[in-house]
């Protein structure tokens, strides 16, 4: 038996050897402590996993035909002493269709175990991405405040927060956030503590009334150019008044001249 086939032998009889179903095949039957006076009477050819084991260590075995023979033979002498339909005779009905199935499964030396092994991992892996969740975190994602806006910030909390993304200056906060660790993010939040946000609703009918008197002004700026326009038509129409009054009264001096030098 080749190395290969010696350690899968090995592992198969420790895979067993830890199965509760087995735990009656890990021992020579003892007559007087399992209560089974006639069992050596019975079963000719006794075997166990303890004497296997020591056949393994002893290279005793020249194929894993003949391992897989004395688990046959295990199997074999439970059911013809305890029935087939005892519990320890299904017992060993079981292990046998696992073993027959990992014979059916094993592999012909390391690399090719190697290869299903990787094409295994693959397909499985292959699985998990395909039926993935959005979002696997068993830890608490650490976010922003809700309401939370960089420009109500004064320049003493934005220059320790800058301190802590020094990669991301003049990049906005909501943004490099995206790219902090968890120590980071969690050394922000701290300085943050101290800071009151006002609620976005609020925020937003702030902005809203501010636009709206941006927009009153707006309207009221033309209004106010026409009353200015109103003044200044006025005051030219008094001046014209003026203009021809003293027109009026030079005409009338004119006058007067003249008819003192006529007599």
């Amino acid at each position: 038996m080749n190395t290969y086939d010696h350690n899968y032998c090995n592992k198969m009889l420790s895979h067993f050897k830890k199965q509760p179903m087995c735990k009656p095949f890990l021992n020579p039957v003892d007559p007087v402590a399992d209560s089974c006076p006639t069992y050596y009477s019975i079963i000719k050819h006794p075997m166990d996993f303890s004497t296997m084991k020591k056949k393994l260590a002893q290279n005793q075995y020249e194929t894993v035909d003949a391992f897989i023979d004395d688990i046959r033979l295990v199997a074999k002498n439970a059911k013809m002493f305890n029935g087939d339909s005892s519990i320890i005779g299904m017992s060993a009905d079981d292990m046998i269709a696992e073993v027959d199935k990992m014979l059916a499964e094993k592999c012909t030396c390391p690399e090719e175990e190697w290869y299903f092994s990787v094409q295994d991992g693959s397909d499985k892996l292959s699985a998990h991405i395909l039926n993935a969740p959005a979002s696997v975190s068993f830890i608490p994602e650490l976010t922003l405040p809700d309401n939370f806006d960089e420009e109500l910030l004064d320049e003493e909390h934005k220059a320790k927060i800058n301190e802590i993304i020094e990669k991301f200056v003049g990049v906005k906060i909501a943004t490099a956030w995206k790219f902090l660790d968890r120590t980071n993010r969690s050394a922000i939040l701290d300085i943050l503590k101290d800071v009151t946000f006002p609620e976005k609703e609020k925020v937003e009918e702030e902005k809203k009334e501010e636009e709206q008197k941006e927009e009153e002004k707006k309207e009221e700026e033309p209004k106010e150019e026409e009353k200015k326009e109103e003044p200044k038509e006025e005051e030219k129409k008094e001046e014209e008044k003026k203009e021809e009054e003293q027109k009026e009264e030079k005409k009338d001096e004119d006058k007067k001249e003249e008819e003192k030098k006529e007599e």
